[in-house]
């Protein structure tokens, strides 16, 4: 949890100190599955929780994301420009996970574009309930995959954010 921390630290004006008193706050926690809430919950605490299979870095890295208020990047109301939702091959009852945000209200994209290497790129065969892939690029990437650390533009999005001066 630690290092997934000081990875948005080493990268963005985040950071994450032990509560206090404070209000709002992130509550990591053990529990079913791997989730957060996404950004802040005014009034009181967000719950984050890392379930059995959730102890790797990139996965407390991705859930932190979604703590500080980032969606899905394959959920971005622009990724039919970018990508493909294979849903015949998505497990019906993680349908909801391919749903696209709205712009303003939900996703704000800080003019970065979409980001295949973001951290918050499911893999391309993400709850796949055949084995096949449930996302598809629509250009070739040359090798460039999804899920595997936090992204430059992962980084300036989150500074752009967060108002990170001087970064």
């Amino acid at each position: 949890i630690k290092e997934a921390m000081r990875e948005w630290e080493s990268k963005t004006c985040l950071r994450f100190v032990p509560r206090t008193n404070e209000t709002n706050y992130v509550w990591i926690y053990r529990s079913l599955g791997c989730w957060s809430e996404v950004g802040k919950v005014h009034g009181r605490k967000n719950y984050l929780s890392m379930g059995k299979g959730c102890d790797y870095k990139h996965v407390m890295v991705h859930e932190l994301g979604h703590a500080i208020g980032f969606w899905h990047e394959q959920s971005r109301p622009d990724r039919d420009n970018y990508i493909r939702i294979l849903f015949d091959n998505v497990d019906d009852s993680m349908k909801y996970n391919f749903e696209k945000r709205k712009w303003g209200t939900e996703v704000i994209d800080y003019n970065v574009p979409y980001d295949y290497g973001s951290i918050m790129h499911y893999p391309w065969t993400a709850f796949s309930k055949n084995g096949k892939p449930t996302i598809e690029p629509i250009r070739d990437l040359n090798g460039k995959l999804p899920y595997i650390g936090l992204s430059d533009d992962d980084a300036l999005q989150a500074r752009r954010m967060y108002s990170c001066a001087g970064m």
